[in-house]
């Protein structure tokens, strides 16, 4: 039985069709020898303590993000790139780059270069998190760095090389200051949280020689040579920096002693966030918890530091108060700012802001800048313990870590004081021997010489 006239063209449609859809189901179960995955490259030779330079270069800058107010964003400048460490892949570290508008006078004796420290509790976060503080610099004609540094991971301690990674960074915004309009022997360190623990660290360390070492690396990792030169740093500020690591660690799954009632620390150091840190747990190397407290680095070098605390937050002012203590020790000039609740680290910038930067612009020889006007507003329900609620998510992955761990503990001394230090409530300065941080004020109320914000 024959067809019509145009059958004859759709069974040819028809069958070329089928002939494309044989075609490619017969190249998805056996594709041709030119589209197969090529053969797998040879592994790569072990990492040995030989391992080669990998120079810092200067990158050509991307074109910024101008802001309501001309500031200039720059995003992920590259700042050094690390080889291959431990058999991953090579990592590449950033920063972001805050400048101000061409119309922003610059200060008498050129712009300081603020380099930026992000928190995070040492496993997360990113430059990007400093873009208020960025912002607020340059409006008031000042350059900064955001920079970035590795993060821990439970298989993968980042201590000390995150310490290593600030210092590359300010080594490399001393390098490239001036490319951005700064001046480079003006540069200030601030850190926030866990980068201001990095940032303490640093204070004391200075950025020659960088700090690196086996813990991030099952080869041990070799120190990775910078080629940028070696920078003083004038100033540290740090907002809720941990000072004292062995006094944060929990026992047997048990809030730190250091929290002493406060509920949000409680909850917020129970989780092994230090253990990740490091990669091991106080019992088993109370040396490297020791030797990654900014209080036991302090010596007659440290740079002048800055540093504020909430009196009801998630790091427990006894923190602030060791360092002030180690400081002082020392005759480092220091201030410390206190501010009332439990609002951690930039949740409280509207009230530290203005505190913190004159002291900052004194120690880098520049005039200080206007205040800001920020709008009035409350501590807010939870402050620190919003923060901690944020983290539930990620850290539940640690908690699992954290629990196995804990599940292996004896009860046997960890080398920790028996009973918490008492809790400060207060503010002073300290200018080398000046008042001691025991003076200060134990209750929320103000006394004489010293500070407190509503």
């Amino acid at each position: 039985m024959s067809g019509s006239p145009r059958a004859a063209p759709v069974r040819v449609v028809g069958a070329i069709l089928l002939l494309l859809v044989a075609v490619t189901g017969a190249s998805l179960v056996d594709p041709p020898a030119s589209a197969q995955a090529p053969a797998p490259e040879p592994a790569p030779a072990p990492l040995t303590p030989s391992a080669p330079a990998v120079p810092t270069t200067l990158p050509a800058p991307g074109p910024p993000t101008i802001t309501s107010e001309g500031v200039k964003i720059t995003r992920n400048v590259v700042t050094s790139q690390l080889p291959n460490l431990g058999g991953t892949a090579p990592m590449t570290l950033t920063a972001d780059i805050y400048q101000p508008s061409d119309t922003t006078p610059a200060p008498i004796g050129g712009r300081p270069a603020m380099v930026l420290v992000h928190g995070g509790s040492w496993f997360q976060g990113e430059p990007a998190n400093l873009d208020r503080f960025g912002e607020l610099f340059a409006q008031q004609g000042w350059v900064s760095f955001s920079v970035g540094y590795r993060l821990a991971a439970p298989d993968r301690p980042s201590y000390p090389d995150a310490v290593g990674d600030v210092q590359r960074g300010i080594r490399w915004a001393g390098a490239n200051a001036r490319v951005y309009g700064a001046e480079p022997s003006r540069i200030g360190v601030i850190g926030v949280s866990a980068g201001g623990h990095l940032a303490a660290m640093v204070a004391s360390l200075g950025t020659d020689p960088i700090l690196t070492g086996p813990l991030s690396s099952p080869f041990g990792a070799p120190a990775v040579p910078d080629q940028n030169p070696p920078v003083q740093v004038k100033v540290v500020a740090t907002l809720s920096a941990p000072f004292v690591l062995n006094e944060l660690a929990p026992t047997q799954g048990r809030a730190p002693f250091a929290c002493g009632a406060n509920e949000y620390c409680q909850k917020f150091w129970t989780i092994p966030i230090i253990t990740n840190l490091v990669g091991c747990e106080l019992k088993d190397c109370k040396q490297v918890y020791d030797d990654a407290s900014p209080t036991n680095r302090v010596n007659d070098r440290t740079a002048p530091m800055w540093m504020a605390n909430a009196d009801d937050e998630i790091v427990p002012m006894g923190q602030m108060q060791l360092m002030g203590d180690a400081l002082r020790a020392s005759r480092i000039e220091h201030d410390i700012f206190v501010v009332e609740g439990r609002t951690h680290a930039d949740e409280y910038t509207d009230r530290a802001w203005n505190v913190m930067v004159p002291y900052v612009a004194d120690r880098l020889g520049v005039p200080r800048p206007q205040p800001v006007a920020f709008p009035v507003k409350g501590d807010g329900p939870g402050g620190g313990f919003t923060f901690v609620l944020s983290l539930v998510g990620v850290l539940t992955l640690l908690a699992t870590v954290g629990m196995a761990l804990l599940s292996q503990r004896d009860g046997g001394s960890d080398g920790r004081p028996s009973a918490p230090r008492p809790v400060v409530a207060g503010s002073g300065r300290q200018s080398g021997g000046g008042t001691s941080t025991d003076d200060l004020v134990r209750a929320r109320g103000p006394s004489a010489g010293a500070r407190t914000t509503p």
